[in-house]
């Protein structure tokens, strides 16, 4: 079981090096500078980690995954519903299609806020959020997660 949990730990650091997390190699000389930066390395990684546990009904992912219980040298067997999700290409409740999680992530960031202003009433913004697809909202609801539009900034910030 250590041996698989190994795995589990290359693999996180091959992603912080990918361009997924974009951490890229600084050399620091300082003690304190060492520890931020590999405690900002395994924050991202929980981070990652954690959106894949909440976010694996829409993805690629076996939701319940494992070593056999009888053998934790064996191969892992993916499950039934695993098996389904991959023939279908879709989700088991609701029936959107399957992402990996770089393209979930690519798809929530294509979320945008905006500040609409009207020609006819000078001065007056109103903040609007993007339309967003079911795709996006049942990302956002297993994240536990409510969008909003972004307040009105100041025009000291804007500028």
């Amino acid at each position: 079981r250590a041996r698989k949990s190994l795995a589990q730990v290359e693999r996180a650091f091959r992603s912080l090096q990918t361009t997924l997390l974009r951490v890229r190699p600084v050399c620091h000389w300082k003690e304190r500078r060492v520890r931020a930066h590999l405690f900002l390395c395994m924050l991202a990684h929980y981070l990652e980690w954690r959106l894949r546990q909440r976010l694996a009904p829409l993805l690629f992912a076996d939701e319940q995954a494992g070593v056999p219980a009888g053998s934790p040298v064996g191969k892992a067997q993916r499950s039934r519903e695993a098996r389904r999700k991959d023939c279908r290409r879709k989700t088991l409740k609701g029936g959107l299609p399957l992402q990996s999680f770089p393209g979930l992530l690519g798809s929530l960031g294509a979320l945008a806020a905006v500040e609409l202003e009207f020609e006819d009433v000078p001065g007056h913004v109103v903040p609007t959020l993007s339309r967003m697809t079911p795709l996006q909202k049942k990302a956002f609801q297993l994240l536990g997660l409510r969008p909003h539009p972004a307040p009105r900034l100041s025009p000291q910030a804007a500028g």
